[in-house]
C-alpha cells in the first residue's frame, strides 16, 4: 500500500473548535492510543511517547528528560510538543514505521521527501529504521543530471548521507558547472545540510 495523507484514507482528528489553536490545520492519528501530540508548522501527529523512546534516544532524552517537552504534569492537561522546524510529509512516514505500521511506508518516494527524511533521521537518531526501504527508494528516486540546483542538491545530500561516491563526485560537477552565484544564495539553507561536514568525509554505505 502506498503511503498517503489523505484525510479519507488516515484517521485524522476534527479541526479545532473556533478560538482554539489553529497553527496546525490537520491531524494525523498514527496511534489511536497515543499520549502525546506532535505539531509541525501544518500538521499534528497523535503518537505513543513509548514508541519514540523506543526507537530514538533523542526523543528519550527529550520527551523524559528535565526538558520542557516533558509531560507535563497538570491534571488533564494535554501533552504536546512543538516541532515547527519538521517537514510533515517526512515526518509522517518516520512516525509510521516507529510506530511499526510499515503497511502504509511508500515503495518510492521523491529526491525532496528523501533528503528531508534523512535529515529528520539524523536529527533523532533514527538512520538505521531506513535500512529496509532504502535500497529501493534509490532504485525509484532517479539521478537526472539535468535538473535545477535546488532539485541537484538534494540529490548531493542523498548521495553524500547514503555513501554514494560515484553519484556524490557526478552530481558535484554538474553543480559547479552550471549553478550560478543566485543559485546558490536562493539554496543556502539546503546546500548547508549537504556540506556541513569536514570536506571530502563522505557518508560510509549503510544500506
Amino acid at each position: 500500500m502506498n503511503h498517503t495523507t489523505d484525510p479519507a484514507i488516515r484517521d485524522v482528528l476534527p479541526l479545532p473548535a473556533s478560538g482554539q489553536d489553529t497553527t496546525a490545520n490537520r491531524c494525523v492519528i498514527v496511534d489511536p492510543d497515543g499520549d502525546l501530540l506532535l505539531r509541525t508548522a501544518t500538521t499534528s501527529f497523535n503518537v505513543c511517547s513509548a514508541a519514540l523512546r523506543r526507537a530514538s534516544p533523542v526523543f528519550k532524552a527529550m520527551l523524559f528528560g528535565p526538558w520542557a517537552e516533558s509531560k507535563p504534569t497538570g491534571a488533564g492537561e494535554q501533552w504536546v510538543v512543538s516541532l515547527p522546524e519538521d517537514p510533515p510529509a517526512a515526518l509522517e512516514i518516520v512516525l509510521d514505521i516507529m510506530h511499526g505500521k510499515v503497511d502504509v511506508v511508500p515503495n518510492e518516494i521523491k529526491a525532496s521527501l528523501f533528503s528531508d527524511m534523512l535529515v529528520l533521521t539524523d536529527k533523532y537518531d533514527l538512520r538505521r529504521l531506513l535500512r529496509p526501504w532504502t535500497r529501493r527508494w534509490l532504485e525509484k528516486v532517479g539521478w537526472d543530471w539535468d535538473r535545477g540546483s535546488a532539485a541537484l542538491l538534494q540529490s548531493a545530500h542523498i548521495a553524500w548521507e547514503v555513501g554514494l561516491e560515484d553519484k556524490l563526485a557526478i552530481i558535484l560537477r554538474r553543480l559547479v558547472r552550471g549553478t550560478s552565484k543566485a543559485d546558490v544564495q536562493d539554496e543556502v539553507l539546503l546546500a548547508s545540510r549537504v556540506f556541513e561536514r569536514e570536506p571530502g568525509l563522505v557518508g560510509e554505505c549503510w544500506f
